[in-house]
């Protein structure tokens, strides 16, 4: 909820990029909680990731906006939220979790939408499905992911989505990545080849052989 608000206030593309530092906190969260062994390259996958993201948000040269305060919440929220499936993919299927998340979301919303509600019309009817199409779509892959690798593996290839969310913000909002961005985002993509697994089923960055 707290980052629907969020992208309400600032352009998407930095709105994104202030989230990538989940995979930071949450790869710190598994090595404290889930006592994950925090292999080199992952931890190198990370620090150019934020390297990149700090070229994009350049600190210093922007003031503190309400959005940004909001974004590191939502930072915050993420991470303990991505732990939690972690923990959870030990004892339930991905589909299930995804499930239980949907429902309770859905209890948690309707008090809330009840004083915002207005007519609709097919286009919001589509572009809401579409919403819970690719969302439950994007949970359940993520979900699985979890339960294939540990959490330090994961986490940085969540910095692409910077990439492919200033690629669908240009087209659909104008909202034009600029030259750092740019920067940034190349920097975050070679730290994401860099953790890529090399070879044929040889993961050596803490995936077990028989996941593979």
């Amino acid at each position: 909820m707290v980052w629907f608000y969020t992208v309400t206030l600032i352009p998407l593309p930095e709105a994104v990029s202030f989230t990538f530092v989940v995979p930071i906190i949450t790869t710190l969260a598994a090595m404290f909680f889930l006592k994950e062994e925090v292999h080199a390259r992952a931890w190198i996958a990370l620090i150019i990731g934020l390297v990149g993201i700090t070229i994009i948000i350049r600190p210093g040269f922007y003031e503190f906006k309400l959005a940004y305060l909001l974004a590191i919440i939502t930072t915050i929220l993420w991470s303990i939220s991505n732990v939690m499936v972690k923990i959870m993919t030990n004892t339930d299927k991905p589909e299930t979790i995804v499930a239980y998340m949907s429902i309770i979301m859905l209890v948690f919303s309707i008090p809330l939408g009840t004083m915002h509600l207005a007519s609709m019309n097919f286009s919001d009817v589509f572009w809401l499905a579409m919403l819970g199409l690719f969302s439950n779509l994007s949970h359940i892959s993520l979900s699985t992911a979890f339960s294939k690798a540990d959490l330090s593996v994961i986490q940085p290839f969540d910095f692409m989505r910077l990439i492919f969310t200033s690629i669908i913000s240009y087209f659909a909002f104008d909202e034009v990545l600029d030259f750092w961005s740019g920067l940034g985002a190349l920097v975050i993509v070679l730290g994401t080849i860099f953790v890529a697994p090399k070879g044929k089923g040889k993961y050596d960055i803490g995936v077990a052989k028989d996941e593979v």
